[in-house]
């Protein structure tokens, strides 16, 4: 009879104890499959010197109006696959005479992010896609072309936002006719470095 009633307290401890365990173990949130990162930051082109339709033309390697916005959604292992648009100017002059080259990227990206803690994820990714550009100044017209990008960096996630931190690597080469008929190639390749805000849904 002693033994029985032990037993009985003992199995009315265990689980005792196995329902308050399973009361403070915190509910799991729902895991956020998509986000869209707003991000601006800094860019220098690779190549300031060029020749285009056989004038020798010098670029201001320091961009201007630099912002990008890209869409990411989330799958297995931590992939995500999305698209993103990318924004810079830069200040040329060729024949003595100034103008400006503005060059719109759209790439569709692929990122891996690695989980070394929770809140800092860094990642690598690489894009594909076109470099489009609008001339103005000795040559006026817009040209095209393909463009391919690297980047590395970091998020700091939380459950519905996130900081973001990224290094971008970016070919592009353009070519297009002016209004004078001629046809030029613009290399708008370069690097740079952003800074942004994720919203997680």
């Amino acid at each position: 009879m002693r033994i029985s009633l032990i037993l009985i307290n003992i199995l009315f401890l265990n689980l005792l104890a196995i329902s308050v365990t399973n009361a403070e173990e915190p509910v799991p949130q729902t895991t956020k499959k998509n986000a869209i990162i707003v991000k601006a930051g800094t860019f220098t082109l690779a190549k300031t010197e060029q020749t285009i339709i056989s004038f020798d033309a010098t670029f201001d390697d320091n961009s201007t109006s630099v912002f990008a916005v890209e869409y990411t959604r989330k799958f297995g292992d931590n992939f995500t696959f999305g698209g993103e648009i990318l924004h810079y100017q830069n200040q040329y002059a060729m024949l003595s005479i100034p103008g400006e080259v503005e060059t719109v990227v759209f790439t569709g990206n692929i990122k891996k992010y690695f989980d070394l803690a929770k809140y800092f994820q860094p990642f690598i990714g690489a894009g594909l896609g076109v470099a489009t550009t609008n001339v103005t100044g000795a040559l006026d017209g817009s040209a095209s072309g393909l463009a391919a990008s690297f980047s590395v960096g970091a998020e700091i996630p939380f459950e519905y936002v996130g900081i973001h931190l990224e290094y971008k690597y970016l070919s592009a080469t353009t070519d297009g006719e002016t209004t004078g008929g001629d046809t030029a190639k613009f290399d708008v390749g370069g690097s740079g470095l952003f800074a942004g805000v994720s919203i997680h849904f």
